[in-house]
């Protein structure tokens, strides 16, 4: 029985090795970018973020004259704010040693370390308006690829989580590692008059997983209790 125990304790052991881990809470690194005309801007700054540095972009997917669309980031908060009769994409990336104006992403290769941990977390604080969040992971210098892709609903006022995970994989690529992982992007295309803000970014397990370890426990509890 002891054996049998110890057992299930190494294999719980193993499925938690891997909390969550916070991406980005928008802590520092201050950023305000405004274009207008169909223009792009990007920034690429330290920040306390996953792999110490942070890149930015926005661009207008339409506009009206002179009408603005921003992308800020300050106290905590990521925001993007569209006026009315334009709209954005607008992207975060991680582990990036250049962007471009054009919204172009350069990897340094920084070997990030994601293992185990196959859900991204989305602390929002709002969204106004359907917006569409997809996600770019390349592992191995380019050998795996691996994107996401989900909608966000519009109307909604206040703070929310969104997670996208396995069930939102659109496209797989090559052999993926995610304890090697170069460049880690998200991207959000605005609506009309589209406002978001979040208040932060996790990398998490995926609720499966979670939902295993969940039962594993409760085993271990029922034959100690025999």
């Amino acid at each position: 029985m002891k054996a049998r125990v110890f057992g299930l304790v190494s294999l719980l052991g193993v499925a938690a090795v891997s909390p969550a881990l916070v991406i980005d809470d928008f802590i520092d690194g201050n950023v305000n970018l405004v274009v207008t005309g169909g223009a792009g801007l990007a920034s690429l700054d330290p920040a306390t973020a996953l792999g110490s540095s942070r890149a930015t972009w926005i661009g207008q997917s339409t506009f009206t004259g002179v009408r603005s669309s921003t992308l800020n980031i300050s106290g905590g908060s990521f925001s993007v704010d569209n006026s009315i009769g334009t709209s954005s994409n607008s992207s975060l990336g991680y582990g990036m040693n250049s962007v471009s104006n054009g919204g172009t992403f350069s990897s340094s290769n920084p070997s990030l370390n994601l293992f185990g941990l196959d859900t991204f977390r989305f602390h929002f604080e709002g969204n106004d308006q359907p917006l569409t969040v997809s996600i770019i992971v390349i592992t191995n210098q380019g050998v795996g690829i691996q994107t996401f892709s989900k909608a966000v609903a519009g109307g909604q006022l206040s703070p929310f989580t969104l997670d996208i995970g396995p069930a939102d994989i659109t496209n797989t690529f090559g052999t993926l590692d995610y304890g090697d992982v170069d460049h880690l992007r998200f991207d959000f295309a605005s609506a009309n008059a589209g406002d978001f803000a979040l208040s932060h970014i996790e990398a998490v397990p995926e609720p499966a997983t979670m939902a295993i370890l969940g039962l594993g426990f409760a085993a271990l509890a029922r034959r100690r209790r025999k």
